[in-house]
């Protein structure tokens, strides 16, 4: 599974089960943060493409560290 998604005006891909460093936020360490502007999907099975983003899709996420 991976994801194209907007965060702080850059796209990230994210893949299930890896780390990401994006720009900070205000999240606690342990915490969740929700991506809402994804703009590509694909799960093996099937792929959504946003216009520019995905309706109604969200990718959560949980913060390791701050840096």
């Amino acid at each position: 599974m991976y994801a194209l998604v907007e965060i702080a005006g850059k796209q990230f891909k994210i893949e299930e089960n890896s780390q990401l460093k994006v720009p900070y936020n205000s999240e606690k360490i342990g915490g969740t943060v929700t991506f809402d502007k994804v703009l590509y999907f694909d799960d093996g099975k099937t792929k959504k493409i946003g216009n520019p983003y995905i309706t109604n899709f969200s990718i959560d996420a949980k913060v390791v560290s701050h840096g």
